[in-house]
């Protein structure tokens, strides 16, 4: 009899402003003339041609030369000597965060605005994850915030380049490295971004990656880490497959992780890396788009895009000079048949991550704003003008 399983309910609501800053339920979506979905991937030819030249090697593994192919693609996309391919975005930050020995007694500090994973893999080592709050442009992190939320407990910093906008990595390195502070990128949002004419994923000590259906590129689901460090990247590669001491099978030195992606998958990749600059042109000329029929109306907030960033979403902010929330208007646009997502709930109100991150921290009020106020609209790079239209009559009222 199984007597261990969790709770299937979750975790109890125990910050004081979790209920507050739960998102409202989704939307109804009429799907009657179709749905305009917030993301689709761009694929093609190509990727179907790579794909089935995969299947047809009969080297369909991790062990096919074509996923070395795709590292070796990937690293130089991001200016590093490595890259490895993995399982996904998650596993890639569970993994960096097991070689850099993060654990019990040790703190973390990531961005109180953005998925839960980045928090919560703090969270699975033992560790506590410390918030910071936003800039309420940018939706990222910032030196200053770092600055003040360091103690001699910390022993890194996550930043993440939120919905495609660079975070100012040189500025939060100033912080870091003369506390000997690990730098882990996270660039799951914003492949094909630049920071100062340098591409997003070399900037940290090491950074994470991913290519689920909805990111920049994608490979159906998986990830990647980036790095210039051999040490780092010595362990990667050993850990990220099951461990096994040279030329002894089944004899094991370190922790199997097993997080190695297939040969079609990462032939996917390599035709999406491919087409990365023209993703990212089109989805410059889809915000400019928006902006040009959007950036008139009172109450509503269109993005600031960062010197070298790209749009993975738009997204907008619903201030009350619009005379509706945020929810409102996503229950519009979802009875006109058009998909959105909310802005991530902050994680300092997930209930999750309460233990862990004990005692209750913030308030983070751009977070918070965020998270209330924001709605990605469709991001799709293949956007036609018919659809964006309807989106901002929508919104225009």
């Amino acid at each position: 009899m199984l007597t261990r399983l969790i709770d299937p309910s979750g975790a109890a609501a125990t910050h004081p402003d979790s209920e507050r800053l739960m998102p409202s339920p989704n939307p109804a979506i009429d799907r009657s003339d179709g749905i305009i979905r917030v993301m689709e991937p761009w694929l093609g030819e190509e990727e179907k041609s790579a794909v089935l030249a995969a299947f047809d090697s009969g080297i369909v593994s991790s062990a096919s030369p074509i996923v070395k192919d795709f590292e070796a693609a990937l690293a130089k996309t991001c200016g590093t000597k490595h890259a490895f391919a993995v399982t996904c975005g998650t596993h890639a930050l569970d993994l960096v965060l097991h070689c850099l020995g993060v654990g019990p007694g040790d703190e973390v500090i990531v961005p109180a605005c953005t998925f839960i994973s980045v928090g919560a893999t703090v969270a699975r080592r033992g560790a506590r994850p410390v918030y910071v709050d936003v800039d309420r442009t940018t939706l990222n992190m910032t030196a200053a915030g770092v600055e003040a939320a360091i103690t001699d407990r910390t022993a890194g910093i996550i930043p993440v380049h939120t919905f495609g906008q660079t975070c100012d990595i040189d500025a939060i390195r100033a912080v870091a490295d003369p506390r000997g502070l690990f730098l882990l990128e996270d660039a799951c949002e914003a492949l094909g971004a630049s920071r100062g004419g340098r591409p997003v994923g070399g900037l940290g000590d090491a950074a994470v990656h991913g290519f689920y259906a909805n990111k920049m590129i994608t490979t159906g689901n998986g990830g990647a880490i980036t790095t210039d460090s051999d040490e780092l990247a010595e362990l990667l590669a050993d850990l990220r497959g099951y461990s096994y001491a040279p030329e002894r099978l089944f004899w094991h030195h370190h922790w199997p992780f097993n997080l190695r992606i297939s040969a079609m998958q990462a032939a996917m990749g390599t035709a999406q890396l491919g087409r990365l600059p023209e993703i990212v042109r089109r989805r410059a000329d889809m915000a400019r788009r928006y902006d040009e029929r959007l950036r008139d109306v009172t109450g509503l907030v269109t993005p600031t895009l960062t010197d070298g960033g790209v749009c993975w979403m738009y997204n907008i902010h619903i201030e009350p000079a619009y005379g509706a929330t945020a929810a409102e208007v996503r229950a519009r646009l979802g009875a006109r048949g058009v998909e959105t997502r909310a802005v991530f709930a902050p994680l300092h109100a997930q209930p999750i991550l309460q233990e862990r991150s004990a005692p209750p921290q913030g308030p983070f009020p751009n977070a918070e704003w965020a998270a209330k106020t924001g709605i990605n609209l469709p991001s799709n790079p293949l956007l036609t003008d018919r659809e964006l239209d309807l989106i901002c009559s929508v919104l225009r009222g």
